[in-house]
């Protein structure tokens, strides 16, 4: 999360953010309950989503301005909302919001982990999770928010087409995030947790 938060490069962020994320993976499973692994894979299945949809927005926003850099990029929201929302909601699923899959996978494995962890377990709710909203916040406001730099003034928003895929990667995050049974259920099924 530290490293994450130290990136100028959009791309290097998001790449980051997923060894970030893998890390709470590893805690579900180092607890070895099975709420601790249906977690760890919910976070795996979690990120797999949002991090395409993240990565895939970063590669739009680089198409449309010849860049990954933080520093170059403003108020990209006003030119580009349909781009700015999508990568808003992503991040926002990638820091835990509710309603998000990525808030069912960490819910999971920390309440998985706290019968092993205790008070350890303050460590990585406080420390990773606090850091994650905080380069993703940190993030959205230099990129989408403020006044639009002259240099981006012209740009085109992506098509309503090209919205299509990554909309359904969205979709399928409020779905894993609204109906988490589901994907749980698979997880029972296989009967290795």
């Amino acid at each position: 999360a530290l490293v994450s938060l130290a990136q100028d490069n959009l791309k290097r962020l998001i790449a980051y953010s997923s060894v970030n994320h893998m890390g709470y993976a590893l805690l579900g499973i180092a607890v070895m309950t099975p709420l601790g692994y249906q977690g760890a894979v919910y976070e795996m299945v979690s990120h797999g989503v949002l991090a395409a949809l993240l990565f895939a927005l970063a590669g739009a926003i680089h198409d449309k301005t010849g860049t990954f850099s933080i520093a170059k990029l403003k108020g990209l929201l006003d030119k580009m909302p349909r781009l700015g929302w999508l990568f808003v909601i992503a991040a926002l699923g990638s820091m835990g919001v509710p309603a998000l899959s990525g808030f069912v996978a960490e819910f999971m494995i920390f309440a998985g982990s706290y019968p092993a962890y205790k008070g350890l377990l303050l460590i990585p709710l406080l420390g990773g999770v606090v850091v994650t909203a905080g380069y993703f916040l940190w993030t959205l406001e230099r990129v989408f928010f403020g006044k639009i730099t002259p240099e981006w003034a012209n740009l085109a928003d992506i098509t309503k087409y090209a919205a299509i895929p990554l909309t359904a990667l969205l979709a399928s995050s409020f779905f894993l995030g609204l109906y988490p049974m589901w994907l749980i259920n698979i997880v029972k099924a296989s009967g290795f947790f």
